[in-house]
């Protein structure tokens, strides 16, 4: 899905530096008891959202090749509507790690939705990114 090979590097350089630089604003906001692990996490679950999202994303892209508004509606909707049904599995697996008492907060979940949106966000300015040719003679 990615035009060129640069696309899909820019897109994790945009998406680590994106999320970086929100958990610095974010997790001191969000949770009370900050520990070594706190930041740790927060990045896992970005990165299971950005993963599903992606997965999704190109799954249904590749899927569906006409470019009809409404085809192009119709993709869209099934992208979101996977990607919530995605993240409800998230948040029941965040609230067993709640359960079980490794976590003590369902904060988590909002960055995996976070995650994958942030991940779209960096797949759309990465392609602004021009392609590097490779030379074919070494």
């Amino acid at each position: 899905m990615y035009k060129h090979q640069i696309h899909k590097g820019a897109t994790y350089l945009i998406f680590i530096f994106i999320n970086l630089s929100l958990f610095y604003i974010l997790i001191p906001i969000l949770f009370d008891n900050i520990n070594q692990f706190t930041f740790l996490n927060c990045f896992l679950f970005a990165i299971a959202g950005a993963y599903l999202f992606s997965e999704l994303y190109f799954s249904i892209f590749k899927a569906i090749v006409q470019k009809d508004f409404l085809i192009t509606i119709y993709k869209h909707f099934f992208i979101y509507l996977g990607f919530l049904i995605s993240m409800v599995l998230v948040l029941g697996y965040n609230w067993l790690l709640m359960a079980t008492g490794y976590f003590d907060e369902l904060t988590y979940t909002f960055f995996s939705i976070l995650g994958g949106v942030i991940w779209l966000i960096s797949m759309k300015v990465a392609t602004i990114f021009p392609n590097i040719p490779e030379k074919k003679g070494h």
